[in-house]
C-alpha cells in the first residue's frame, strides 16, 4: 500500500519524503486485483450501488490470498514428505 500511496503523491506533487525503500514494491510489479482493491482505499473511491465498501473488498482479497497460500504449504509439506523415503533409500544406497 505505500508504493501506491507514493505513487499517487508523486504524481499529486510530492517532492520529498522519508521512506526505506527496501520495503517498497515496484509499483508495475503489483497484481492487478490488488493494485485496485488497495487504490480504492487509499483514494477513497466508492461507487454508489456497491453492496461493499473498499476495505471490505481489500480485506476479503487478503483472506483469499492468505487462503491460497495455505493451501501452498499445505502441498509443499506434502511433497515434502512423499520424498523424504524417497531420500532414505537413496541415502542407504550410497553409505551401503
Amino acid at each position: 500500500m505505500h508504493s501506491i500511496f507514493l505513487y499517487h503523491a508523486i504524481a499529486a506533487g510530492l517532492d520529498m519524503a522519508i521512506v526505506n525503500p527496501s520495503m517498497l514494491q515496484i509499483y508495475s510489479n503489483i497484481e492487478p486485483e490488488l493494485l485496485k482493491c488497495a487504490e480504492d482505499v487509499i483514494l477513497n473511491r466508492h461507487t454508489a450501488g456497491e453492496e461493499s465498501t473498499p476495505t471490505e473488498r481489500l480485506v476479503a482479497l487478503a483472506q483469499r490470498i492468505k487462503a491460497a497460500q495455505e493451501v501452498q504449504e499445505v502441498q509443499e509439506v506434502q511433497m515434502q514428505a512423499q520424498l523424504l523415503p524417497l531420500i532414505r533409500r537413496s541415502n542407504s544406497l550410497i553409505c551401503c
